[in-house]
């Protein structure tokens, strides 16, 4: 599975334990050439898998990733808080 993006995260949540996954930088894996589809790129990266040519990305642990989201979530509480104050306060 490519890490493209975030959508990789509900995917490794729901499978994490059950099943092997590896993570791979989109970046690191060659892409086929021509017209770009879902079924080439899938295609491609089984290829890959198969012949042990995927270098899995680093997956933070669990616990690790839990703190993360948190962390991010307050800051962008504290963020949106500030943004707020600012908006009624009158400025001098």
């Amino acid at each position: 599975m490519e890490s493209t993006g975030h959508f990789w995260i509900p995917v490794h949540a729901a499978l994490e334990g059950v099943v092997e996954l590896i993570v791979a930088n989109a970046y690191k894996i060659k892409h086929t050439l021509g017209r770009k589809t879902d079924v080439a790129d899938s295609e491609w990266i089984a290829e890959l898998c198969l012949n042990n040519m995927i270098e899995p990305s680093r997956i933070f642990p669990k616990a690790d990733r839990d703190l993360r989201s948190l962390t991010r979530a307050r800051e962008g509480y504290v963020r949106d808080l500030s943004r707020e104050k600012n908006r009624v306060s009158p400025s001098s």
